[in-house]
Parts: C-alpha cells; sequence; structure tokens
C-alpha cells in the first residue's frame, strides 16, 4: 500500500512537472512570436519615391511624389506621416446645350498630409504590413484655355471651388530591408476623398445663374515605391 502511495505521488509530481514545462514552453513561443524586440524598436524611417495614381470619375491618372517619415515603435506597430501630389487633367464632360457636368475641362492636382498607423511583423527580408489612418486632402483646379473658350462662345462665366476635406484612408504593402540602413517599400493606398464641388454658372447675357453644391469623386487609389534611410 505505501508503495502504490509513493508511486502515485510520483506519478502526480511527474504529471504536474510536465504540464508546467508545456505551459513555460507554451508562454515562451509566445513572447518570442509577439513581444517586442529591443533591436528593431525605435527606429525612424525618413525617404520618398513615385507611383501612379488611377483615374477616378472626375480626373485621369497620373504621375504622383512625395515623401515620408516612418517611427517604428516596436517589432509590430508603427506611424508614418507621409506628403505627397499628383498632377492630372479633368475628364471632360460637357453637355449638348452648352451646360456643363461636375468638373469642367481643365488642370487638377491633390496635395496631401496623412498619418498613418502601420501594422506588420518585423523580420529579416521581405515585411507584409497593412494600415490605415487620416489625412488633409487639399484640391486644385484651374480651367483649361479650350474649357474658356467653349463657355465663351455660349455668353457663360463659370466659377468652380473644391472644398479641402479631411478623411480617411488605407493602405497594404510589402517593405524590403534592403540593408541595415537602406529600406524599400511597395504601397497600395486608397483614399476616401469625396469633397464638395461649388460651382457657379453665369449667363451673361440674361444674367441668369446656375448653382452646383455636390459631393464629387475624387478618390485616390494608387501604387508607389519609396526608398527609405533608416536610423
Amino acid at each position: 500500500m505505501v508503495y502504490e502511495n509513493i508511486s502515485e505521488r510520483n506519478y502526480k509530481f511527474e504529471k504536474g512537472g510536465n504540464m508546467r514545462r508545456s505551459i513555460l514552453l507554451v508562454l515562451i513561443l509566445l513572447s518570442v512570436l509577439f513581444s517586442p524586440q529591443i533591436s528593431t524598436a525605435h527606429k525612424f524611417m525618413l525617404g520618398g519615391g513615385a507611383g501612379f495614381v488611377m483615374k477616378n470619375t472626375n480626373a485621369e491618372g497620373g504621375i504622383s511624389y512625395g515623401g515620408c517619415l516612418t517611427y517604428q515603435m516596436d517589432n509590430m506597430f508603427g506611424f508614418k506621416t507621409s506628403v505627397g501630389r499628383y498632377s492630372s487633367q479633368t475628364i471632360v464632360k460637357r453637355l449638348q446645350q452648352g451646360g456643363y457636368s461636375r468638373l469642367s475641362d481643365g488642370d487638377y492636382s491633390l496635395l496631401w498630409i496623412e498619418e498613418s498607423i502601420i501594422i506588420r511583423k518585423e523580420r529579416q527580408g521581405v515585411q507584409p504590413y497593412i494600415g490605415g489612418g487620416a489625412g488633409y486632402y487639399i484640391t486644385e483646379h484651374g480651367l483649361s484655355s479650350e474649357a474658356k473658350t467653349w463657355l465663351a462662345g455660349y455668353h457663360y462665366e463659370l466659377v468652380e471651388d473644391i472644398d479641402d476635406i479631411f478623411s480617411m484612408h488605407l493602405r497594404i504593402g510589402l517593405n524590403i530591408a534592403a540593408s541595415p540602413q537602406v529600406s524599400v517599400s511597395v504601397d497600395y493606398k486608397y483614399a476616401f476623398v469625396n469633397p464638395v464641388l461649388k460651382a457657379t454658372l453665369t449667363d451673361l447675357i440674361t444674367s441668369e445663374k446656375y448653382y452646383i453644391n455636390e459631393e464629387i469623386d475624387l478618390g485616390v487609389k494608387g501604387f508607389s515605391v519609396d526608398l527609405s534611410l533608416v536610423f
């Protein structure tokens, strides 16, 4: 009976030890996977690059360029501040009877200042990431000489104004650590840019005025490649 009790106690002790070792092993694995790595935390990346913005409902596609500053807080979370611009032409949408639809023919450009939260797993080689945030979007638009001539032929005067807006954006991409001091990123971004267009079309003969106050689609969908210095 004593032998059986001792064996039972040894079995329970051994079973409890195995369980504790298993729990400890799981905790160690979790800490390796998810805890911040001191060697990769608190890094700054300063750089810039170029890309292409695809056309939307009101503007043609065009080349984009800009700069960015990224702070890697730990091995998973970072913050990215970016400034960029792209220039293009508006899509002509004239009406047959002399009116116009949405943005008129002319030069168009968009300037953005964005702050993003970036989520990625810091590791050697290729690092996929996702992110999103908010930004301030400034639109510039000017009538082309053809549009001015066309309006003058119908005795019209057109004044347009597009509101600058705060809005949201999403991004996804890959970061490639080319060396400890150089990083290359390939980024796809979608920005929800839907400002209000305020336009007044005046008939110079009758002095009648036609007003438009509507939300227009100037959403940004585009790719960019950035080269950054790590410090």
